[in-house]
């Protein structure tokens, strides 16, 4: 799967693991590591959400659009991602199963804490 990234900071972040262990502590640093990882080693969406740990699922109300995988639940830490068509847009459909099976590069936006 393909990967971009919205701004630098979430570059470091998912890309220097002293850095996530850093701004985020060791559990949820080395898990976010372990996510990128594998989304990185995936064909499509989809697979990643085969995961039931990583529980990627839509987010609504202001972030309509827009996913998450969690990284820890019981942290509320949580992976902001944006999946986009070959033409680099995000879909224009709400059917989840054509996003996961259609979508084979990803912008990942921020890493946030739920509850915060």
């Amino acid at each position: 799967m393909k990967v971009q990234y919205k701004d630098n900071k979430i570059r470091k972040i998912c890309n220097d693991h002293s850095k996530a262990v850093k701004e985020l502590g060791l559990r949820v640093g080395d898990r976010l590591h372990e996510v990128m990882d594998f989304i990185e080693n995936a064909e499509i969406l989809h697979d990643v959400s085969q995961i039931p740990p990583y529980r990627l699922h839509p987010l609504y109300g202001d972030r309509l659009g827009t996913f998450a995988i969690d990284l820890i639940k019981s942290t509320g830490f949580r992976l902001i991602l944006i999946p986009i068509d070959d033409e680099g847009n995000p879909f224009d459909t709400k059917d989840i199963n054509i996003i996961y099976r259609s979508s084979s590069t990803i912008i990942l936006l921020e890493v946030t804490k739920h509850y915060d």
